[in-house]
């Protein structure tokens, strides 16, 4: 018990790190959306690859707004009516 403890300090400190040296908001730890993560992370286990510029900046960008857009064509059609 004692070293699951010592282990999860460890990641609370690179959390932490990231969020202070990245100048983000303390309120991030109590997002959902940062839970989620967290919880998705944990549950990909050893091994994953944190995305890259390119995917973030990019790839995955350009398929949230384009996911938005298609979610906000059902109401363009309804408000043309």
């Amino acid at each position: 018990m004692n070293e699951m403890l010592k282990d999860r300090e460890l990641v609370i400190q690179d959390i932490f790190k990231c969020i202070y040296n990245n100048v983000l908001a303390f309120n991030l730890v109590r997002s959902p959306l940062f839970v989620q993560t967290l919880k998705s992370v944990s549950e990909y286990g050893k091994g994953l690859k944190s995305p890259t510029y390119h995917e973030v900046r990019v790839s995955y960008l350009k398929k949230a707004v384009d996911n938005i857009q298609a979610c906000l064509e059902k109401y363009k059609v309804e408000w043309k009516k």
